[in-house]
């Protein structure tokens, strides 16, 4: 990976340059402006071609000479001014573009090579109505097979060219609500594919205004006798020096070398005043920083007071912050109204999105085909479909938090601030002990239980058909009460009492308990965009989840031990095992399967009380388990046949629902099998889980030690046999 680009917060003017518009009688001054503008690009029309070599081409209109509104630093704080782009000759600086140097990026991201998406080259510049076009060849890397299949759909429309000014004049006039500033010198970095563009004139602009993400400074030349009631900044108010009269803006100084660089146009240098006038408008400049910082009208009652009434700059301050207090403590708390109109808003909408997103990479092999379809559906006009795991935690903190100037963060901590911003609860202040999960950690927690119930649900097993699913309130030990046949109707003599019967009861005591492993999900994960760890983590724990289960229902049946009533599960005195010879499933065959076929036939029920005997039960026996090793001949003895004498009728035909081999009972013993009751109709091994929670689950929190996220899969389940009769060995002796 290339190392990531930063720029210093504010970065120094660039080297002087001769521009073609006449400077003479100007007075330049620096303003700090956004270093990586953008103005509104399109894909022209009918330009799309696929090439043969897999590449994309296209042309682009990259910028036009329409207003747009950005923000200088002026007087303290941002203003508002409108830009226009100079389309004259001489007013761009060509050789970045010309040369075919300047690329085409996925949202002006610049962390690394994958950034790049293909190479702009042969403007074509229409100075008459002010638009630069360029030819566009998308790279054919694999990759990025579905950006060019949605460039061909024309969902990717939208493009924005990345530039930056030197130099601007002050072309406002009279009236204007705002600073209009000509840009004179400029220069075209880049261009990059982008959800919502920033210029007009093709498409409708993003209504977010963003606040500048790095600065430089920007030289404004204006004339002198302009004076404006917002000032420019006073620690840039030096002025630079207009062109002399004696010389020509557009020529370079004598005797300078070829290939030098030209010099900037001069004035006279009128040397600062230090009376008592330039004190005052030190001191007026001052506090009008601070009113407007504080928010505070230029021409509210306190403001002129301070302004007019010869106020210092720190009694200004001190009566600014009683102000400032007064009125946050006079404002009404709209901040649960706020956090309600931001949940179900953008909040919300954004959160979707990238849950769509990381959805659509980590579980599609999991998805049904109509889930699948419904995702596509939502992943059109995705504005994260295409952009590394890093760059949409980037954009979740602009849109989501309103951070600005992410760009000069590291890639670690940029990744960090992801994993800890919560909304409305900034972790940076959490208190010791007090672990608090982000919103982006949370979706990452969705999306993984997601794919794990996903991974659960599909996890073939050989246990469902014959246990019963139940759940449990909590983890205290929770007895199944199983009631007793009701007592046998007797005559009733004519003129007679009814006489009344007891029913007895018995029940196993079945318990959760909780079984739980965790990983962590690190700031290297995001860095590095390896959302394969991520899928696999979800889907192994679901299988293992699955595996658990298993585990413990195979485990009853093996270990055999003892119920309630002290005796084992299975047991003569329970009706319930077939033991001796001639039991052998490969050997015996038919006559194995029917010995414990006639143990069910003979079951009886609870003996009601008073001494009455019990009813038969008649079990029907509807799924059979063999070890691996039996798993042919079982299926031999159950197959259907077309017999031709009495004699060889299969009655085993079509008996059973299910017949599957299970590795565990062959651990175990490699002769015995079992036969089982339909669950539904008589009880025999319960699965509980806690209520609310059908299977697994994903928990996450903040890590104090490794700077992530540690995501934690809990199975709270509980697993008992609850009835004899509905479970059946036969031991399979030879």
């Amino acid at each position: 990976m290339a190392a990531p680009l930063t720029a210093p917060a504010t970065q120094p003017p660039a080297a002087p340059r001769v521009v073609s518009v006449d400077l003479s009688g100007l007075e330049g001054r620096q303003v700090r402006v956004a270093e990586r503008m953008d103005s509104r690009a399109d894909i022209l029309p009918d330009s799309i071609r696929q090439e043969q070599d897999g590449s994309l081409t296209m042309r682009l209109r990259i910028a036009t000479a329409y207003p747009v509104c950005r923000f200088g630093w002026f007087d303290g704080g941002y203003e508002e001014f409108e830009e226009v782009l100079s389309f004259e000759p001489g007013a761009h600086r060509d050789e970045r573009l010309s040369s075919g140097r300047a690329p085409l990026l996925a949202v002006h991201s610049t962390w690394s090579l994958d950034d790049v998406l293909g190479v702009l080259h042969e403007p074509v510049w229409d100075r008459t109505t002010g638009a630069v076009d360029a030819l566009c060849r998308v790279s054919g890397r694999a990759e990025l097979d579905g950006l060019r299949r949605d460039i061909l759909a024309r969902i990717v429309t939208n493009t924005s060219a990345g530039y930056r000014v030197y130099q601007y004049r002050d072309v406002t006039k009279k009236g204007d609500p705002r600073r209009r500033l000509l840009a004179i010198d400029w220069e075209i970095r880049e261009c990059s594919l982008v959800p919502i563009g920033a210029d007009p004139t093709s498409s409708t602009r993003g209504a977010e205004q963003r606040e500048p993400r790095a600065e430089i400074n920007a030289t404004v030349w204006t004339p002198p006798s302009t004076t404006r009631e917002r000032p420019m900044d006073p620690e840039l108010e030096t002025p630079a020096q207009p062109a002399a009269p004696s010389t020509p803006a557009t020529t370079p100084a004598p005797g300078a070398r070829a290939g030098a660089a030209p010099v900037t146009p001069t004035a006279p240098t009128q040397a600062p005043s230090p009376d008592a006038a330039a004190l005052e408008r030190e001191r007026q400049r001052n506090i009008r920083a601070r009113l407007t910082q504080a928010r505070i009208e230029l021409g509210s009652p306190l403001a002129l007071r301070l302004l007019d009434g010869g106020a210092s700059t720190g009694e200004a301050t001190a009566a600014i912050l009683d102000e400032v207090t007064r009125r946050d403590a006079a404002a009404p708390d709209t901040s649960a109204a706020h956090a309600v109109e931001t949940g179900a808003g953008e909040v919300d909408t954004v959160l979707r999105q990238i849950e769509d997103v990381l959805v659509s990479r980590t579980m599609r092999p999991l998805l049904a085909p109509t889930e699948a379809r419904e995702l596509e559906t939502r992943l059109q006009g995705n504005p994260f479909v295409h952009r590394r795991l890093l760059a949409i935690g980037e954009s979740y903190l602009e849109r989501v938090h309103g951070m600005r100037g992410l760009d000069r963060l590291s890639p670690m901590d940029l990744a960090t601030q992801v994993l800890q911003h919560r909304q409305g609860s900034p972790l940076t202040t959490r208190s010791p002990g007090f672990h608090v999960t982000s919103d982006f950690a949370s979706v990452l927690a969705n999306v993984a239980n997601k794919g794990l119930q996903k991974a659960y649900s599909l996890t073939p097993d050989t246990y469902s058909d014959f246990v019963m699913f139940g759940t449990l309130p909590d983890f205290k030990a929770a007895k199944r009460v199983n009631l007793g046949d009701a007592p046998r109707l007797v005559r009733k003599p004519e003129g007679g009492e009814v006489s009344f019967g007891a029913v007895s009861d018995k029940g196993e005591n079945v318990q959760l308990l909780t079984y739980a492993r965790g990983i962590g999900i690190s700031r290297e994960l995001m860095v590095n965009d390896d959302l394969s760890a991520f899928s696999r983590f979800p889907r192994a724990f679901g299988v293992s989840s699955k595996q658990l289960i298993a585990d413990l229902v195979y485990a009853i049946l093996t270990g055999n031990a003892a119920l309630a009533d002290g005796i084992a599960l299975f047991h003569a005195s329970h009706g319930n095992l077939v033991t001796g010879a001639g039991n052998s499933l490969s050997a015996a065959g038919i006559a194995a399967l029917s010995n414990v076929r006639k143990l069910a036939r003979a079951q009886t029920g609870i003996a009601p009380g008073n001494n009455e005997t019990a009813f038969f039960l008649n079990i029907d026996l509807m799924h059979l388990r063999v070890p691996e090793g039996l798993e042919t001949a079982a299926q031999q003895l159950v197959a259907g046949i077309q017999p031709q004498q009495v004699t060889n009728v299969n009655p085993f035909s079509g008996v059973f629902r299910s017949v599957r081999a299970e590795p565990r009972l062959g651990a175990n013993s490699q002769i015995a099998f079992y036969m089982f009751a339909d669950p539904a109709i008589m009880d025999t091994i319960e699965v509980d889980f806690l209520e609310g929670e059908q299977g697994p689950v994903i928990e996450s929190r903040m890590s104090w030690t490794t700077e992530g996220v540690e995501m934690k899969c809990r199975l709270d389940v509980g697993v008992a046999a609850t009835e004899h009769r509905g479970v059946y060995k036969n031991e399979g002796t030879t």
